[in-house]
């Protein structure tokens, strides 16, 4: 393996029309980076990369029997295409179930009355923030958070940076 090189990454998911993206790697980079990488190249940072992971298909023996294997974050490329005993590798990226949310952001963007996006379950406040920063330009210093409405008092509440949005979306509503 030379310092760099490149893996081709089939990346329907994104673009159906493209049948892969060419990828540069280098010894520590991680599958985390090359989906950052996808979705910046593809000009979806707006997307939340969370939702996103990429997998590794493996052709065993002569046959044509293959394995797919789903990668962690944390998963450096490299080491995986050096360890594979049968040599040809085939990388996707795959899409996880996510679930919408709708942000009601016209105190942010006045030409605007919410945001609805598609995040994962690990999805925290936190990144739910920063996935809206990359769809606005910035902004004038102010630091944005997420506060959550009672429809009935009309009273709010700070949401914490570490809590999960669709976890406290689920239980919205239930100690009524």
């Amino acid at each position: 393996f030379t310092n760099v090189s490149a893996i081709k990454v089939y990346a329907q998911c994104l673009r159906p029309h493209r049948a892969y993206k060419t990828v540069i790697i280098t010894r520590h980079t991680t599958s985390r980076q090359v989906v950052l990488g996808l979705l910046s190249r593809f000009r979806m940072k707006h997307r939340d990369p969370r939702l996103f992971y990429l997998t590794m298909e493996v052709n065993i023996g002569d046959g044509d029997k293959s394995r797919t294997i789903s990668l962690e974050d944390s998963s450096c490329i490299a080491d995986l295409i050096s360890c594979n005993p049968w040599g040809t590798c085939r990388f996707r990226l795959k899409a996880r179930q996510g679930g919408l949310v709708k942000i009601y952001d016209g105190a942010v963007r006045t030409d605007s009355i919410y945001k609805s996006i598609i995040i994962s379950q690990d999805t925290t406040v936190a990144d739910t923030v920063d996935i809206l920063e990359s769809c606005y330009a910035k902004q004038d210093g102010r630091q944005l958070e997420l506060v959550e409405l009672d429809q009935s008092t009309g009273s709010t509440r700070l949401l914490d940076a570490r809590d999960k949005l669709l976890e406290l979306q689920d239980e919205w509503g239930k100690d009524d």
